[in-house]
């Protein structure tokens, strides 16, 4: 079933993505990590941008975890949406050591 921003549920080797292009880079960082080109992976990882009562959490597409033991948080995005830049504003500020990379 499609979403209101059109992006169709896709599933690849077992998982369900939220969008066609969410799983083509699935595909792409499996075979980085068949490869070792990747150390890991961690799908849709919880980063907590404000604690409870007015909690909200971040949950960014993938983790990837380098050959040289460095980070990357990687959101696919179609459509960029205020709640997101929000969101992405605050990781900067809460977490200004984690990268975040924004593909499309």
């Amino acid at each position: 079933m499609a979403s209101k921003y059109k992006a169709k549920r896709t599933e690849y080797n077992g998982r369900t993505y939220d969008s066609k292009a969410e799983a083509r880079w699935a595909m792409i960082y499996q075979n980085m990590l068949r490869t070792g080109q990747l150390k890991d992976i961690e799908y849709q990882p919880s980063i907590e941008l404000l604690p409870k009562p007015n909690k909200i959490v971040y949950k960014p597409d993938f983790l990837l975890t380098w050959p040289d033991e460095s980070k990357e948080y990687i959101d696919v995005k179609g459509m960029i949406l205020p709640a997101f830049r929000l969101k992405q504003k605050m990781m900067a500020y809460f977490y200004p050591d984690k990268k975040l990379t924004l593909v499309k």
